[in-house]
C-alpha cells in the first residue's frame, strides 16, 4: 500500500457504499433469536480506514515533534561549551559565597569589637565623670585646715588637672 494514498477519499467510497447498500436492500431488522447474517466487510474496512485516520494523526504529531526537537539539537562543542559555561559560573557561584561567608563573619567579629569598645568608652566616660567631681570637690572646698599652704597645692593640682579634663573652661578663662 503507498504512503500517498488518500484514505479520506477512501472513507467517503465506504459511506457512500453503505448509503447506496441501504438504498438497495432496505433496512431490515432482526428480531431476537433469529441467525445473524456475517457482517460484510464493508464494516471491518470502515473500521480499519477510522484506525488508519486516527493513527496518521498521531503521526503526523509526533513528526512535528521530531522535526521541532530537531531544530532544538546543538553539536558537542555547542553543548561542551555551554557545560563549562555553566561550570565557570557555579565555581564563581560558590567562591563568591564563601567569600560573603568569610566577609559576614569579619563584619559579625568586628561589630563584636565595636561593642566591647563602646562599653569600655561608657565605663571610662563613668571614671572620668567620678573624677571630675572628686576634683570639684577637693578645689572648691572651702579653707578650714589649719595647714593653708598644703591646701592651696592640693586647689591648684585639682585645678590644672581640672582644666585638662575641661579645657573649654581653660578656654573661657583665656578668653
Amino acid at each position: 500500500m503507498s504512503d500517498n494514498r488518500d484514505w479520506q477519499a477512501d472513507m467517503k467510497r465506504v459511506e457512500d457504499f453503505k448509503f447506496a447498500q441501504t438504498l438497495v436492500n432496505g433496512i431490515q431488522p432482526r428480531f431476537h433469536g433469529e441467525n445473524q447474517m456475517p457482517e460484510p466487510t464493508i464494516y471491518a474496512l470502515e473500521y480499519w480506514l477510522q484506525q488508519y485516520a486516527a493513527e496518521k494523526q498521531r503521526a503526523d504529531i509526533a513528526e512535528l515533534a521530531y522535526q521541532g526537537l530537531q531544530e532544538d539539537v546543538v553539536t558537542i562543542g555547542e553543548y561542551q561549551s555551554l557545560l563549562d559555561k555553566h561550570t565557570a559560573r557555579t565555581k564563581a557561584y560558590w567562591a563568591e559565597k564563601e567569600r560573603g561567608g568569610i566577609l559576614e563573619n569579619a563584619l559579625f567579629t568586628k561589630m563584636e569589637q565595636l561593642s566591647r569598645v563602646q562599653k569600655r568608652l561608657y565605663e571610662t566616660e563613668a571614671q572620668v565623670q567620678k573624677l571630675k567631681e572628686a576634683l570639684e570637690t577637693i578645689a572648691f572646698a572651702p579653707l578650714v585646715d589649719s595647714d593653708n599652704a598644703e591646701l592651696e597645692r592640693r586647689r591648684k593640682v585639682a585645678g590644672t588637672l581640672l582644666c585638662t579634663l575641661y579645657p573649654v573652661m581653660d578656654k573661657e578663662a583665656e578668653a
